[in-house]
């Protein structure tokens, strides 16, 4: 699938990336000390040197990051050097500011540009973007510490390149541009460094969602039929994908953004948020992001040694009531199903005393729909007719050449959230619930086929609850199991030999990651930035 938005050829807008001069950074201060440190001009230096001074780029149409980084014409390389034998730290951070204007265009919103910096060909700002970079925007930095006699160098990187976020389009009236106002853009930047002994605080503007959206697989090839991936020949989709909702119906969550996902045997989407490891599943169409709780962290070795978590330890059974719903109505009032009075308890213990969740977390809902098939349905798909089939194995099962359907929508009175929100059935005390089945397969899984090697599998004993049901057998339900053998299995809701239990949360759009050359692996996992 092309997750390009422009919708006609146009012209190339110019861009250009210039640097100030060299020795544009300076440390401030106003009196030399000998009763501690001896300090000397010549004993403290920070010099900025730029390798170019002015870098254009012509034949510009907007593309992804992964486009933008295989250029080798759309960046520009600069150096700061510093000794410091001072008692004190030297500080400095590096900015962005308007570069020159030029004559008869005009520039390009702010938020259209993206930003790559590396920092001796480490990436340490991804895919960044700004809304306002008119009065300078500080995108990092750094410190040459006290005491340090021997000179250090650090090499930058700063890559630039028009966002495929953009829509140009002479008749969508949502559009950032028309064809001719594209054709009359520009785009200039000016890098600053400045060096001092003062404390420089970099606000990061750094998104899961944005990092997804500028890393998108460009094998987008995928067949919910089979698992990812299938062996080293066939990755069938791994990476990220765009969710089609065209295909597979519109989402949930209460937007109208895109919706990302990831796919296969990847190790570049973990999270560490409240002392906690998570994967990510996918974005929503708000812009948060979903996550699914892998284990706890550890300063010493991130996410490397967390395992796949389960919260229980002994097991679970989804419900004591032989009952689908995560709620079930009994004696005039509706109660909670085992999973859910676990998941509760657990994000109580964890989440609720750790953080303000309010702050972070948004109530985007989770999907539990026990609507059952018709028989005309079943005859249909091919299912056994002696068992009472739910809507989620009529989308998720292969049979007479049915290719699954998953699909992120769910009916109102199914989709589970919390009382403050102003939709969905608002039966839930937290922001948290389990994954579904439909989620699964997006991730690679399949009814009755075993995957080792995507993300989610699981080696805990029978695997753990998803919230969608698959059939019910002598008025018995069971649940949809991503298991050790296998990817997607039907446990009856009551056993309790040992299935275990991920809780699964969303990020609200605004929560930003550190900008610290993360890269979303176990070793170095995305951090939510928590105040």
């Amino acid at each position: 699938m092309n997750n390009k938005k422009v919708l006609v050829l146009i012209s190339a807008i110019i861009l250009m990336i210039m640097a100030l001069g060299t020795a544009y950074a300076f440390f401030n201060y106003t009196k030399i000390s000998t009763r501690s440190h001896q300090m000397l001009a010549g004993d403290i230096s920070l010099v900025y040197n730029e390798e170019q001074d002015t870098l254009s780029l012509t034949n510009f149409f907007p593309e992804t990051a992964e486009e933008a980084r295989s250029r080798n014409d759309n960046f520009i390389t600069f150096t700061i050097d510093g000794t410091n034998q001072s008692g004190k730290n030297i500080n400095y951070e590096i900015d962005l500011l308007y570069g020159d204007e030029i004559s008869g265009r005009n520039r390009i919103a702010d938020n259209l540009i993206a930003f790559d910096l590396e920092e001796n060909n480490t990436l340490i700002v991804d895919s960044g973007s700004y809304e306002d970079i008119s009065n300078s925007v500080s995108i990092w930095n750094n410190t040459i510490p006290g005491g340090t006699s021997s000179n250090i160098t650090k090499t930058y990187k700063l890559r630039m390149w028009v966002s495929d976020d953009i829509l140009i389009s002479d008749t969508n009236p949502d559009a950032n541009y028309t064809t001719s106002e594209f054709k009359n853009l520009f785009a200039s930047i000016r890098v600053r460094v400045l060096g001092d002994f003062a404390e420089h605080t970099h606000v990061s503007t750094r998104t899961i969602y944005k990092v997804m959206a500028n890393n998108v697989s460009a094998n987008n090839e995928v067949d919910f039929s089979n698992i990812s991936p299938i062996d080293d020949n066939n990755l069938n989709g791994q990476g990220i994908q765009i969710y089609d909702k065209e295909t597979y119906g519109v989402d949930s969550d209460g937007g109208d953004l895109p919706i990302y996902y990831y796919r296969g045997d990847v190790n570049n989407n973990n999270v560490e948020f409240a002392g906690i490891c998570w994967r990510i599943l996918r974005t929503t169409s708000t812009g948060g992001v979903k996550l699914i709780y892998n284990g706890t962290y550890s300063n010493s070795t991130k996410c490397s040694s967390s395992g796949v978590g389960n919260i229980d330890g002994g097991g679970s059974n989804y419900s004591t009531e032989w009952n689908a719903g995560y709620t079930y109505y009994k004696n005039s009032v509706d109660n909670n199903s085992t999973a859910k009075t676990v998941i509760e308890q657990w994000f109580l213990n964890n989440i609720v005393d750790k953080v303000n969740y309010n702050d972070y977390l948004e109530d985007v809902g989770f999907c539990n729909d026990v609507r059952t098939l018709s028989s005309a349905k079943v005859t249909e798909l091919g299912l056994d007719s002696n068992y009472g089939w739910y809507n989620a194995a009529g989308r998720l099962t292969v049979t007479n050449n049915h290719i699954p359907t998953p699909t992120l929508g769910c009916p109102e009175s199914y989709l589970y959230t919390t009382s403050t929100s102003e939709r969905g059935n608002k039966k839930l005390t937290y922001p948290v619930s389990l994954i579904t089945g439909d989620e699964v397969v997006l991730a690679g899984g399949k009814y009755n086929a075993s995957n080792q090697r995507y993300f989610l599998y699981s080696n805990y004993r029978y695997g753990y609850w998803t919230l969608s049901p698959v059939y019910s057998q002598y008025s018995v339900p069971y649940m949809f199991v991503n298991r050790v053998d296998t990817s997607l299995y039907a446990i009856n809701v009551s056993n309790n030999g040992g299935v275990g239990i991920r809780p699964v949360i969303s990020l609200k759009p605004d929560v930003k990651i550190l900008d610290d050359g993360s890269t979303g692996t176990y070793s170095n996992p995305y951090r939510v930035i928590v105040e």
